[in-house]
């Protein structure tokens, strides 16, 4: 597995993470508020290691390039997507989440799991304030199963 930082057009940057064999499917990985910071690497590593190129931009490049803040500078990443383009999420209120849910129901190749007494970030082993590693670990088991599931065959040309 390897890891770089890229340039991409018009001119902003995103942390790339590479599976051992060089190449596989191609993945999404959108930062949280702090930024492409060591969680969201972390993660992107985690992701590589299952066999996916994993491509993580860096939201901020129009504000502020390269943000990477720690999990105790919140106040901050709240100035910093306050300056984004986008409606407010002071953590996701539960209809939000319900309605989430319903409308992945509606699509048989999207699956969606609420971990009960979870909270916002409960995956995130570098905050430890949000952090719950039993919900982590049973979210990161589904979502290994669920990409397992999906993942596409080699050669077989097509997309999911």
């Amino acid at each position: 597995m390897s890891t770089r930082r890229e340039t991409i057009e018009p001119g902003f940057e995103a942390h790339v993470a590479l599976p051992e064999a060089g190449s596989g499917p191609g993945m999404l990985l959108l930062h949280e508020i702090f930024g492409v910071n060591d969680y969201i690497e972390d993660v992107a590593r985690r992701l590589a290691e299952l066999g996916y190129v994993v491509l993580a931009p860096d939201l901020y490049w129009r504000t502020e390039p390269g943000l990477k803040l720690g999990h105790d500078e919140l106040q901050r990443a709240f100035v910093a997507a306050g300056k984004l383009d986008h409606g407010a999420d002071r953590f996701i209120a539960r209809e939000r989440v319900d309605a989430v849910a319903a409308m992945a129901a509606d699509h048989r190749l999207t699956e969606c799991h609420v971990h009960k007494g979870a909270g916002h970030g409960f995956d995130n082993n570098f905050a430890p304030a949000f952090h719950d590693p039993e919900a982590a670990a049973r979210a990161w088991e589904l979502t290994s199963a669920f990409l397992a599931r999906r993942r596409p065959m080699p050669g077989a040309g097509t997309r999911r």
